[in-house]
């Protein structure tokens, strides 16, 4: 299942590419008017800088340690997710730097000897830093403050707790202009979350740790040009 999920990633980035490159072409130029009526192409740039507001949606993987050692055994829940993002770019030259904050609903989920796990909510604030690979493909990389929410159902007697839960993510993606300010991505995320307390009754185990990795493709708009003159 592992090497799936990286084939389709690949695939994915691979295709973005590829389109990428066909029609990397014809973004230089944008018609503009002359005396006397008509248009004539006039040299520009691909501009990046500016917010951007999007929504995303694909599937993720986690696993899941228990503490202590009397708890059961690690848990590898999967399921889709679904959510929006919104942030700032700015740009040097073939460089755009920026900053991106993103929540979504998850459905991370798996039962374990009886007990499911759940991890329901997924969120971040990250820093990015990309390279203009074509005037309209945006290679990146990215990282930050990740947070999750999960919830662990014990059934009778102990019934289900849910915990709040703190860590970093990290990852890249490719963002490829498809039509005015539309730009579409596809993007990769690792978070890494520390031992959370679940406050269960003693008897039972209290903590888990959890990484999650998603896929996701998004679609977003940005506010402002998208192509300006060279001057």
């Amino acid at each position: 299942m592992k090497k799936y999920r990286v084939g389709l990633l690949a695939f994915t980035l691979t295709s973005v590419a590829a389109v990428a490159s066909a029609n990397a072409a014809d973004m230089y130029r944008a018609p503009e008017p002359v005396p006397g009526g008509g248009y004539k192409d006039a040299p520009v740039y691909s501009n990046w800088s500016g917010f951007y507001v999007g929504v995303a949606g694909g599937g993720g993987w986690a696993k899941t340690s228990f503490d202590p050692i009397n708890a059961p055994g690690d848990a590898k829940p999967s399921g889709g997710i679904f959510g929006g993002y919104a942030g700032y770019n700015m740009q040097f030259g073939s460089l755009v730097a920026g900053v991106e904050a993103d929540f979504s609903g998850a459905d991370i989920k798996k039962t374990v000897l009886g007990i499911g796990e759940k991890t329901d909510e997924l969120g971040s604030v990250r820093g990015r830093l990309g390279y203009t690979v074509t005037p309209s493909l945006l290679a990146y990389g990215t990282a930050g403050f990740g947070w999750g929410h999960s919830t662990l159902d014990a059934g009778a007697p102990f019934g289900s707790r849910s915990a709040d839960q703190n860590g970093w993510v990290a990852g890249g993606g490719l963002e490829y202009k498809i039509f005015n300010n539309w730009i579409a991505r596809a993007e990769y995320l690792h978070y890494d979350f520390g031992k959370e307390l679940f406050n269960f009754p003693v008897a039972f185990p209290p903590s888990m740790s959890e990484t999650v990795d998603i896929v996701r493709g998004g679609v977003s708009y940005k506010f402002g040009s998208v192509y300006e003159p060279l001057k």
